[in-house]
């Protein structure tokens, strides 16, 4: 096992380039490569210090570490410099070259490959291919671990050459992104100051991803979400009169946690509801003010058996545009399904889908709908008490 910097990057459109341009730039960003790391990939009769990696429509450039060698920002710095400009002088009004790249640290195995070239595998150069991939065009991110590395503690700022006097490249982070398989990464986002035209300083688009499953019915209660509300710590229920959890609830076939620390149910008024024009309903405001009552009564019951726990119970005066159910929304791990209310179809056929919050921070999609649930709890009063209860914390890790 040896140390190493990966440095991973890739040319984006590439497969859509005809053979004939795909051959020359891949020559030519060889070319420049060699020109800058000769001296490492092929040092006098010594050991490589750099191996490069073809990929086709880029390469991997593995910087091993020694006890005699590590290596500083300014060559790594450079490379990318270089190469950033590079693909913005093989631009044309007809075809667009842009590289992005992506650096993690960490331990390869050294191996020799078919051809008996020197070669490395391992867990390493995957997370950098992935840290790559999140990447957009003309954008450099490091991982967490290339991070600590290069920057550290220190200022992440950096002003040496290639870069100043005038221009800066600062280290923006952590950012959570996502890459194959549902994964999410933290990276840092190397951005130019001021901003030059041949290099990305916008956020990674993979950072705005949001993982979404679908549910067929949006009302089943499937085992996952069965065996999430009764782990949870909080659940709240925004909803039109569907019974489904309500009978569950009711026949013990669901149970609720015995750590449960807060549960919401909202429902809308039954004058609003009954003035709305939404096609065929799945209840009807009699049968709406009956399931509401049947609510209260299993509210009140549940508030007398658990003192520790946040009881409310609600009723909305706003159109009802979509159903939830959010399960721990503001701590890690929380998910949230929802189920939108279409035009002329029963709520109980409308298609659902759930979000998840995955790593550190939760989407900004996600944290729209917490946002959303935030100003319901802050607008309406509890039906179980005269007091409204505590505003919903902001949402944290």
């Amino acid at each position: 096992m040896a140390g190493a910097t990966i440095v991973f990057m890739d040319m984006v459109g590439f497969s859509k380039k005809s053979n004939v341009e795909q051959k020359l730039l891949v020559e030519s960003l060889s070319d420049e490569v060699w020109h800058h790391l000769r001296a490492f990939l092929k040092p006098p009769l010594q050991t490589p210090e750099v191996l490069a990696l073809p990929t086709g429509d880029g390469m991997a450039l593995v910087f091993l570490h020694s006890a005699t060698r590590r290596w500083s920002p300014p060559t790594i710095y450079h490379l990318l410099y270089v190469l950033q400009l590079w693909a913005w002088q093989q631009t044309t009004e007809t075809t667009d070259v842009a590289l992005r790249f992506g650096i993690h640290v960490g331990t390869v195995e050294i191996i020799t490959d078919i051809n008996g070239n020197p070669n490395v595998c391992g867990d390493t150069i995957n997370y950098a291919q992935r840290v790559m991939d999140a990447a957009n065009p003309r954008q450099v991110l490091l991982s967490a671990a290339a991070f600590r590395e290069y920057i550290g503690m220190a200022s992440a700022t950096y002003q040496e050459p290639p870069f100043g006097p005038t221009t800066a490249v600062r280290l923006l982070g952590p950012l959570q992104v996502f890459a194959k398989h549902g994964l999410q990464l933290p990276v840092y986002n190397m951005v130019c100051e001021p901003p030059v035209p041949w290099w990305n300083n916008t956020d990674p688009v993979t950072a705005h991803f949001l993982l979404v499953s679908l549910s067929t019915l949006s009302r089943d209660i499937t085992d996952s979400l069965a065996e999430g509300v009764q782990q949870a710590q909080a659940l709240a229920l925004v909803q039109l009169g569907d019974e489904q959890l309500f009978e569950a609830l009711q026949n013990q076939t669901l149970i609720l946690p015995s750590a449960l620390r807060r549960f919401w149910v909202f429902m809308p008024d039954p004058e609003t509801y009954a003035s709305l024009n939404m096609g065929r309903l799945w209840i009807a405001p009699d049968m709406l003010r009956d399931s509401i009552a049947a609510w209260r009564e299993y509210l009140e019951t549940l508030q007398e058996r658990s003192s520790m726990t946040q009881i409310k119970l609600a009723l909305h005066r706003v159109p009802p545009l979509w159903g939830g159910l959010f399960v721990d929304w503001d701590r890690p791990g929380g998910r949230i399904h929802i189920s939108p209310y279409l035009w002329n179809r029963a709520t109980q056929d409308s298609p659902g889908y759930a979000l998840h919050w995955l790593g550190d921070t939760p989407s900004e999609i996600y944290e729209a709908y917490v946002s959303t649930l935030d100003w319901l709890n802050n607008t309406v009063p509890n039906l179980l008490s005269e007091t409204r209860l505590t505003p919903l914390a902001p949402v944290s890790p």
